[in-house]
């Protein structure tokens, strides 16, 4: 039995997606285009299995399209998202603001604008008068204020992105963030003061996810269809968590993973039996 790492070899040599062309005329616009989640969904602690890589296969040999929609942004999500799937998708859907595609994902279909310096300001102030240690994601890089020394098994993991101590916002392009309160204290009331941001809560964890108003994972999904004139009735949702609930919300079916809090698997239209979320999930609604 082949291995993933020899199956996606073999993959590579018979078949390599032309992603420039995707959004012309090449474009199929009554295509299935499905909506992967990449941490718990795609990938669990860094690891794609086989069964899910044979699945997307199997997806895009009926004509389905395939996209990363993540909460992460871009740079955080490139770090990883080769080396974790070794897959290369149609497109990439970040932080819920933006869309990328084509060769290694540098084209731009859209870029939500990023926050303006007021309202940067504005979670300046409450991140740092609460002491929330806070991760600022930019298009370009992410930026942390070093505030408190929590979570420092994501302090070292993101090293090679931070800039320490920047506590000037100023002309960084950021787009959202996220906030790891002190010993794992919930403080959503503090948080929702920056009233700029619709936040998502992690109740696991806890921690916050800041999207810009009008912005999220549901949003993206809704904004990349109208730009690309796909059919939000042949939409697809894959996710495993709470800030999934919003594209569950916009995509016309969604698959919960068995892992996904009991909310998210309310509001979706399946729901995983196995831990091969996204195999089942695709075999249950392409034929």
């Amino acid at each position: 039995m082949l291995g993933l790492r020899e199956y996606l070899k073999i993959q590579r040599r018979t078949f390599r997606l032309k992603m420039s062309g995707l959004f012309k005329d090449s474009f199929d616009k009554n295509a299935k285009c499905l909506f992967f989640d990449f941490d718990g969904t795609l990938h669990n602690n860094g690891v794609t299995s086989i069964e899910t890589i044979k699945a997307l296969d199997y997806a895009r040999s009926k004509g389905c399209y395939l996209f990363v929609n993540t909460g992460r942004t871009k740079p955080f999500l490139m770090r990883d998202l080769f080396k974790f799937t070794g897959y290369e998708f149609d497109g990439i859907l970040c932080g819920g603001a933006a869309v990328y595609y084509g060769k290694n994902y540098e084209k731009v279909l859209f870029e939500e604008p990023p926050l303006t310096e007021d309202e940067k300001d504005e979670i300046l102030s409450v991140v740092c008068k609460n002491a929330l240690w806070t991760v600022f994601e930019g298009y370009d890089e992410l930026y942390t204020l070093e505030i408190h020394g929590e979570v420092k098994y994501l302090k070292s993991e993101l090293e090679e992105f931070y800039r320490k101590g920047k506590k000037d916002l100023s002309n960084l392009k950021i787009s959202k963030c996220s906030v790891f309160p002190p010993k794992g204290v919930p403080v959503l009331d503090k948080v929702k003061e920056a009233t700029c941001m619709e936040w998502v809560e992690y109740k696991s964890y806890p921690w916050y996810e800041g999207y810009k108003k009008g912005c999220g994972k549901g949003k993206i999904i809704e904004k990349f269809c109208l730009l690309t004139g796909a059919d939000i009735k042949n939409t697809i949702a894959f996710g495993d968590s709470e800030n999934d609930i919003s594209a569950f919300e916009s995509a016309a079916k969604s698959v919960a993973m068995n892992s996904a809090p009991e909310q998210l698997k309310n509001a979706s239209t399946y729901v995983a039996k196995t831990a091969e979320g996204v195999s089942e999930g695709i075999y249950h609604y392409i034929k």
